[in-house]
């Protein structure tokens, strides 16, 4: 009998950890194709992705029909060629191709958490600073961590700004574009050496255009730096969201902006964290940053979970099985949350407002002005919007990138008094869909 060489021993390791890597995949690609078995280890949580159950699968253009009379026709300033349109429809192919490959190779993979883990403590140990995931995910120098940002141009957010601010004044409705922060501070580049990151270089692209328009619109990272010395503090380290506290405080500056521009009467101590109650929960959350960093990278965080001190009555409406009349801690805040640590499968961000959903109603039944605010925003807005509703009668919330309705019909619907397109960077795109955030048709 002939020795084994450890050549040979190696390579029959080596095939056999192929064949039972194809082997799982192909039973759980059966599982999941044929059998309808959920095999998809932590991958809503890894993603970063918050809770939004609520309204899949609604036919919200059927609602809310797009109308010819609205439509925005974005003509970029050089045609793409007959050659770049092929090189991007191959392009889109590959993506898709990808895409399917990385789920069917990742999410299906059998203990796939535990690869995961193992590629961060790699990372780690070798002092990597960009850790590959779902997005790659970027360790700034003074520990937080973010995502990488693209460049990308700004001139189809800008126009359409402009084109739906002019459709508002025709219906005799105010508007006000906020543009809220990014993780990465402009005034303090914590990024590590030789990594780029657009998010703050889109957002000044996009203000300098919206400069030569009528467009009222604020940039949030000046009064967030002029606000505190402590910009990342104000972040959580493993989540690419503001803290909920930053939230509270955010609340009050934009019912000041309301007032002072447009009339309204909101009491702005709304922004005082003095008038909450604020429960903290220790080590508790793991952040969209985090999850896929994972805890061999990175430790967990604490949350709060704060509420008003006064009393409060709302009736919410999620197009879900969360809707009710109660207050704000009953309708507002989903505390199952916290009834367990699972820093992988829960996202603690998504106990403000249930999550991420299409569309989100608001009535205060305590208050009578009369006001009605639409906020066209991303997930920045959950920790705001639920204090900022304490001192107005209706505030509806739609989320573009659930909602693929008409948002010119919905004004026509709701008929409100006032406007805010309020979006962190990352979500500036250059694409002219109905899925762009920026395209308000």
């Amino acid at each position: 009998m002939k020795k084994l060489k450890i050549e040979h021993l190696f390579g029959y390791t080596f095939v056999f950890i192929i064949i039972f890597f194809m082997f799982t995949v192909l039973f759980r690609f059966v599982g999941a194709k044929f059998l309808h078995i959920n095999f998809e280890e932590n991958n809503a949580s890894e993603k970063g992705i918050e809770s939004s159950e609520s309204s899949e699968g609604t036919p919200w253009e059927e609602l809310y029909p797009f109308d010819t009379n609205y439509s925005f026709n974005y003509q970029k300033t050089e045609e793409p060629s007959e050659k770049d349109e092929k090189n991007s429809a191959f392009s889109e192919t590959v993506k898709a191709i990808e895409s399917k490959a990385d789920y069917y190779t990742s999410n299906l993979l059998f203990g796939r958490m535990k690869f995961v883990e193992a590629n961060a403590l790699f990372n780690r140990n070798v002092g990597m600073k960009i850790i590959s995931g779902t997005d790659s995910v970027v360790a700034l120098t003074n520990g937080y961590l973010t995502f990488e940002s693209s460049e990308t141009d700004t001139s189809y957010a800008a126009e359409s700004l402009d084109w739906f601010n002019g459709i508002l004044k025709e219906k005799n409705i105010n508007f006000m574009y906020i543009q809220f922060p990014a993780k990465e501070s402009p005034y303090s580049n914590k990024m590590p050496a030789g990594v780029t990151d657009y998010a703050n270089i889109n957002a000044d692209s996009l203000l300098q255009k919206l400069d030569k328009t009528d467009v009222n619109h604020v940039d949030f990272r000046a009064v967030l730096n002029e606000h505190t010395d402590d910009w990342y503090g104000s972040f959580y380290r493993t989540d690419h969201h503001w803290k909920a506290e930053t939230g509270v405080w955010v609340s009050g500056e934009i019912a000041g902006m309301l007032n002072r521009n447009f009339g309204y009467n909101i009491d702005e101590s709304i922004g005082n964290i003095d008038n909450y109650n604020v429960k903290v929960y220790e080590d508790f959350s793991l952040g969209s940053q985090g999850k896929i960093t994972t805890l061999r990278f990175t430790d967990p965080e604490d949350f709060s979970l704060i509420t008003p001190k006064k009393t409060t009555d709302f009736t919410v409406s999620y197009q879900s099985e969360h809707d009710g009349t109660g207050s704000f801690n009953e309708v507002l805040t989903d505390k199952r949350i916290f009834e367990k640590k699972d820093y992988y499968n829960i996202s603690a961000y998504s106990t403000y407002l249930y999550g991420n959903h299409a569309i989100t109603s608001i009535k205060n039944n305590n208050v009578h002005n009369g006001k009605r605010l639409l906020i066209l925003s991303d997930s920045f807005c959950k920790c705001v919007v639920p204090f900022l509703a304490q001192d107005i009668e209706y505030i509806d919330v739609i989320d573009r990138r659930y909602f693929s309705g008409s948002v010119i019909n919905y004004v026509d619907t709701f008929k409100p008094d006032t406007v805010i397109a309020a979006y962190n960077p990352t979500m500036i795109s250059s694409a002219n869909t109905h899925s762009n955030m920026f395209n308000f048709e």
